[in-house]
């Protein structure tokens, strides 16, 4: 699913403040954006353990709905009653959903440019350019066992290290739970409570969820499609007749 991962390690950012991550997320509708530019198909995702279906889902956990009033407390109780400036990195093709974004970030006062990015300059960000002071828009992998896709991102290993993006050490003790656990039941428990305290931080701004398509004939029985792109449960593949 798509979400905004604020920059909360640079010298200075204005992201540091859980509060203005906070503001964030309370500023935008995500119900609005799921339906305006998810063809009937997607839908808004209100914390970064994803859908009902993962293993990071917690079904008590006080989801940041759109409320502007509540954005703009939060901004004067950081000191920033008058909005602030940012920008909003996102690849070429991603414009729509940062410029929505955008506009509802302007109506709390926080003004952000869209920074159209080509791939090479996007991907360099993630790698060691890092995005100071502002905002990326990307997305992360949601799979049934949630942390398979979230730890190739996020993990003690991770294919993108993410140079904006600092963790505290409790996320890496909780890290090392999951991985460590000697169950699956207790790993997906430890998965849960990994997941809601990444939400209760806002080190990400969960959005909507990512359109992936895939192309298969009819007799082709599968799950590819619930899974992030780059992990295949093949044994659960077959053709019927």
């Amino acid at each position: 699913y798509s979400e905004l991962i604020p920059d909360n390690a640079s010298e200075g950012s204005i992201f540091k403040d859980k509060r203005v991550r906070e503001a964030i997320e309370y500023a935008i509708d995500r119900d609005a954006l799921a339906e305006g530019l998810g063809y009937g198909i997607l839908k808004a995702v209100k914390q970064t353990g994803g859908p009902s279906t993962s293993q990071g889902y917690n079904p008590n956990f006080p989801v940041r709905e759109y409320n502007p009033q509540k954005a703009k407390q939060l901004l004067a109780e950081a000191g920033y009653p008058n909005g602030f400036k940012t920008k909003i990195l996102v690849m070429q093709g991603s414009q729509d959903l940062a410029q929505g974004i955008q506009a509802y970030l302007a109506d709390v006062g926080i003004q952000a440019e869209v920074d159209v990015a080509d791939p090479g300059r996007f991907i360099g960000a993630i790698y060691q350019g890092g995005w100071s002071g502002s905002l990326l828009l990307w997305s992360v992998p949601v799979d049934p066992e949630f942390a398979i896709g979230w730890f190739v991102h996020f993990g003690p290993q991770p294919i993108f290290p993410y140079p904006s993006l600092k963790w505290p050490d409790e996320y890496r003790s909780l890290v090392e739970k999951v991985r460590l656990a000697p169950t699956v039941e207790e790993m997906r428990k430890a998965t849960m409570e990994m997941m809601t305290f990444v939400s209760d931080g806002a080190y990400l701004i969960p959005l909507m969820e990512s359109l992936n398509l895939y192309v298969v004939k009819n007799y082709v029985k599968t799950n590819r499609y619930k899974d992030h792109f780059m992990v295949w449960h093949n044994y659960e593949d077959w053709l019927d007749k």
